[in-house]
């Protein structure tokens, strides 16, 4: 009997052991992968994936590295200490890769498609009771908040003023960060912002602002934000990086999915309202959600578009080769295993 009871527990041991063994070198098995992000719901598709276990599927152990701005990725990227970064079709990523530098653009993080604009024109309240400035028309020689010197954000400005004829030579661009932009228009000292959700719900909730424009009308399918691999993560871990979007494309989907329905919208503030700080689940029923593309495309006409806006500024010289700063081959091979909504891309 004695011996029978020793049997049973060695054999418990044994199972216990052999499945703490497992677990341990599961974990050692996951690629550690990490990812500078903004603490913003335009992250969703990052954090649902890693929370709802689709990057630990894919076989990687993702973390989130918050970034205050995209700028401040670049050096961190470059020297690979971050293998993923949220990036912007700005000036200094077509700067860095004239200056060698071999990050590629991968996939879409934040377009503006329809009825899906994130970033949006925001007028001082009592403007717009007045009926001084109704639209993007009345702007002329008005003050309006922009958040950095030619950023995109600006350039989405800009490509709506010309819709009407005007360009920023004809506004007053007063460089403020968000929340500063809220109590300016509080305080009647700007006439306008382009503000980017929640910032945007939150103007209209205090009675600072009224939303005049959003950004999917000021500059159709500009793509914000895309997903940015550095070159070490490229060369030294070529399959998690397809991985990486195999899990991230799954995430997206489920975010467009969820948008579309209250109880969806409950479960993406449940995983996402934390890190996006947003405390006030009433936000999610009035905000402009960022769009997506269903197969994480990034929209090339963005920056085609985007380089022709600063060399027509003067401030880019040359432009950079399109397959120098795009690669879709990681993205095509996440799709071809996961199945895609639409037609292959590449890039030429």
């Amino acid at each position: 009997m004695m011996m029978r009871k020793i049997a049973i527990v060695t054999a418990t041991c044994t199972a216990m052991l052999s499945g703490i063994m497992s677990t341990a070198a599961l974990a050692e098995e996951l690629v550690p992968v990490k990812v500078a992000a903004l603490r913003s719901i335009a992250a969703s598709p990052i954090v649902i994936a890693k929370e709802k276990g689709y990057f630990e599927e894919a076989g990687l152990d993702v973390e989130i590295v918050n970034f205050q701005n995209t700028a401040t990725m670049v050096a961190p990227l470059s020297a690979g200490q971050i293998d993923v970064a949220a990036g912007a079709p700005t000036l200094g990523f077509y700067n860095a890769k004239l200056n060698g530098l071999k990050m590629k653009l991968v996939a879409d993080l934040g377009r503006n498609s329809a009825g899906h604009g994130f970033n949006a024109l925001v007028v001082r309240k009592d403007l717009y009771d007045s009926g001084k400035v109704k639209s993007v028309k009345d702007l002329k020689g008005l003050t309006v908040g922009s958040v950095s010197p030619n950023s995109p954000m600006d350039i989405e400005l800009d490509l709506g003023l010309k819709q009407v004829g005007m360009t920023l030579d004809d506004v007053e661009l007063k460089v403020l960060s968000f929340p500063n932009m809220l109590a300016a228009l509080a305080s009647q000292n700007l006439d306008a912002a382009m503000l980017v959700e929640p910032f945007v719900a939150i103007a209209a909730k205090q009675g600072a602002g009224v939303r005049i424009a959003g950004a999917d009308e000021m500059s159709p399918d500009f793509n914000v934000s895309g997903v940015i691999y550095g070159e070490a993560y490229m060369n030294d871990k070529p399959e998690a990086a397809a991985k990486y979007l195999e899990a991230y494309v799954r995430g997206v989907r489920f975010y467009l999915d969820a948008i579309q329905t209250k109880e969806g919208k409950d479960e993406l503030f449940a995983i996402v309202g934390e890190y996006a700080r947003l405390k006030d689940r009433a936000i999610l029923d009035t905000i402009a959600f960022p769009g997506f593309d269903r197969d994480g495309y990034f929209n090339i006409d963005t920056i085609n578009l985007t380089m022709d806006w600063f060399a027509d500024k003067g401030m880019l010289k040359e432009k950079p080769a399109m397959k120098d700063m795009v690669d879709f081959s990681y993205l095509n091979a996440a799709l071809d295993k996961i199945g895609r909504t639409g037609p292959r891309i590449d890039v030429e």
